[in-house]
């Protein structure tokens, strides 16, 4: 498990998330207005943080249902870094979670494609 050199203070991590959810990409926004709300029955939340421990790093999730522990995670054409994403994928997992993963050409060019696949993830 990962640990933190340094804790960041919780108005820091408050400020980054708030920044992440008012700057979301194209695709972001997209799958956000087609889950939110309860749309599917169950709540997702945005750029929620996921640690495993409270001296742990965790990292940033797109869209995380708790109620189902699912994570929708959408990649944009700046974060294309095939070894990280797997290392997010595993430490989501070793939590319990689901991972779904799309690209943001997959999201944009066929949006009730993924919908479906989180729908059945549900």
């Amino acid at each position: 498990m990962r640990k933190a050199p340094k804790r960041a203070d919780d108005a820091t991590l408050e400020a980054r998330k708030r920044n992440m959810r008012n700057q979301p990409t194209k695709a972001e926004f997209k799958i956000w207005s087609m889950i939110k709300d309860k749309v599917l029955g169950v709540k997702f939340l945005r750029q929620e943080k996921i640690q495993h421990a409270r001296d742990d790093i965790g990292y940033f999730a797109d869209f995380v249902c708790y109620e189902r522990a699912l994570i929708v995670e959408v990649d944009n054409p700046t974060n294309q870094e095939r070894a990280k994403d797997e290392e997010r994928n595993e430490y989501f997992k070793d939590g319990g979670y689901e991972v779904i993963r799309f690209k943001d050409k997959e999201v944009l060019g066929n949006p009730n494609a993924c919908l479906s696949k989180i729908k059945n993830a549900i």
